[in-house]
């Protein structure tokens, strides 16, 4: 009896040494969550004006005499990923590269010719898609400060100069959106070529959009802009700043989603300790019960025997 009361009470030191430990990870996890929201939040009216800049600069313009926005015919594709360096998240890496297999799986099944290569942002999705054979053509390191703009210049850059040699017909780049501290979901969502219609639809959401890709209608009140030196001068500046500005809010929105969910986890972890704490006393307690009535039904049985 004394040894399972012992262990007893050994186990429940450790778990409270480990909820000790989760809850210090949830509020750290919490702090960097809303520094990380901050973030997306101003990136998002960035990313809102760069589309709205394209916008103006291409009304009435016909995509197919762009490299840059014209649709071509899938044979190669560049799949980026967004995943996180460490562990401790919950679902977030599993659910981010699952939507990664789904998409690719996908995007086969609808050309089986085509050939798909892919970069990793994060040591957990490099490793899943080195588990899962897939051809991995470059990785980048994602750091564990406070992400700048600077970080996906070498990315932005290595991608732009790829497409536009002709490396690959579509890329497109796997994250987690954040849409609230509880909900945080994977998409998939192609950045070249830049298309107009994948804006509305991140934007209007569930409002009907039109399918037609070829040019953008001209919206009413619009004044004829005048280019200098020309049209696709100002695109060629234009569109890498754009491109960029839509992988940087794809990693804030990882890392806000990845703080996120890791701040879940840890207080998931810390209520079952709490639970299991509780659970830990509670059976201590009926042991100790049990052994105190045992004491003294032995005790009343020795005076019975010795007829005190």
């Amino acid at each position: 009896m004394s040894g399972s009361t012992r262990e007893i009470r050994r186990r429940v030191r450790s778990v409270k040494s480990i909820r000790q430990i989760t809850r210090a990870m949830e509020l750290v996890a919490a702090a960097k969550m809303q520094r990380a929201v901050a973030a997306v939040q101003s990136s998002r009216r960035y990313a809102d004006l760069a589309w709205g800049m394209i916008h103006s600069i291409t009304v009435g313009m016909d995509f197919r005499n762009h490299p840059l926005l014209a649709l071509r015919p899938r044979h190669r594709l560049l799949l980026i990923l967004l995943a996180s360096n460490r562990g401790l998240a919950g679902g977030f890496n599993t659910r981010v590269t699952e939507a990664a297999r789904q998409y690719m799986s996908e995007q086969k099944r609808q050309t089986p010719e085509l050939e798909i290569e892919t970069i990793s942002l994060g040591k957990k999705g490099r490793n899943d898609l080195l588990k899962h054979g897939l051809k991995l053509v470059a990785e980048f390191e994602r750091s564990e400060r406070a992400i700048t703009s600077a970080e996906v210049a070498p990315l932005a850059n290595m991608i732009f100069q790829d497409y536009a040699a002709g490396k690959y017909d579509v890329v497109a780049v796997c994250y987690t959106d954040f849409i609230s501290m509880l909900r945080q979901e994977p998409r998939v969502k192609e950045i070249l070529p830049i298309s107009a219609r994948d804006h509305q639809l991140g934007h209007l959401r569930n409002e009907e959009v039109t399918d037609n890709e070829e040019a953008i209608d001209q919206p009413e009140g619009y004044w004829q802009h005048l280019f200098e030196p020309d049209l696709e001068s100002v695109l060629g500046a234009t569109i890498p700043r754009l491109l960029d500005a839509q992988l940087y809010q794809a990693l804030l929105e990882s890392v806000a989603s990845e703080h996120a969910a890791r701040m879940m986890a840890m207080r998931n972890a810390s209520d079952a300790a709490v639970d299991l704490i509780d659970d830990l006393t509670l059976t201590y307690n009926q042991l100790r019960q049990s052994s105190i009535t045992q004491e003294l039904s032995e005790i009343s049985a020795g005076r019975l025997a010795l007829g005190v």
